[in-house]
């Protein structure tokens, strides 16, 4: 048991960037071509002594209603040496694999109705979060959906910071 815990806690490591208070700009592209601008606020940290990484992305609109949120497990499964990325936003329940790359990470979701898959590619470095959504349709170009540029703004607990202690108070 310790030696899977050890392996997923180092397995880890590649996405230690993605704790902190995070804000910058989203624009999002409909599938009609209309765009919004939004405010991005995201927020990540550890949770199980570092053995997965917790995610809340928000965006708001100019007079402060919510566009976007989601929240998001990113772990790693040492029996199948797989990542998995589970989110929840919208309406949806998504499991699907994650893939660290040198600079970030990134991962597909199949629209099973409409054929297409959704690539989101993240970029981490120097403080900054770049992340880049592209929709794909065999036969066509590739068309960007979401680009999102935000800058760590500072250090968060969250969500492991305030656990129940052994004791009362």
């Amino acid at each position: 048991m310790v030696e899977l815990e050890a392996r997923q806690k180092a397995a880890m490591v590649p996405f230690a960037e993605l704790a902190g208070i995070w804000r910058g700009t989203t624009v999002e592209t409909r599938p009609d071509g209309t765009r919004e601008r939004t405010i991005a606020a995201h927020r990540g940290g550890p949770m199980l002594d570092g053995k997965t990484m917790v995610l809340e992305g928000r965006s708001y609109r100019e007079d402060g209603s919510v566009a976007f949120n989601l929240m998001a497990v990113i772990s790693f499964d040492p029996a199948k040496g797989t990542y998995e990325f589970r989110a929840y936003g919208r309406g949806h329940v998504v499991t699907i694999a994650v893939h660290p790359t040198p600079t970030g990470y990134y991962f597909e979701r199949p629209e099973p109705v409409t054929g297409a898959t959704l690539r989101y590619t993240v970029e981490l470095g120097g403080g900054r979060w770049r992340e880049k959504g592209v929709r794909m349709v065999p036969g066509k170009a590739a068309v960007t959906v979401l680009e999102t540029d935000m800058t760590r703004v500072g250090t968060t607990d969250w969500p492991a910071g305030g656990a129940v202690g052994f004791r009362q108070p």
